[in-house]
């Protein structure tokens, strides 16, 4: 599922605001509140990269 900006039209990407689960804007920085049923389609995961010494 993809929501785009209301404002540009860019992508709208989930990202965490402090505690709340928001959809954010790519190109412009608009934020939108994702609520009861969008929060179910969005999962939220962390990315840990792990730095090798040669």
């Amino acid at each position: 599922m993809f929501d785009f900006c209301d404002k540009c039209g860019g992508m709208m990407l989930p990202s965490k605001l402090s505690e709340e689960s928001v959809l954010e804007c790519n190109v412009c920085g608009n934020i939108k509140a994702l609520d009861g049923d969008l929060i179910d389609d969005y999962k939220f995961t962390k990315v840990i990269k792990h730095q090798t010494n040669p």
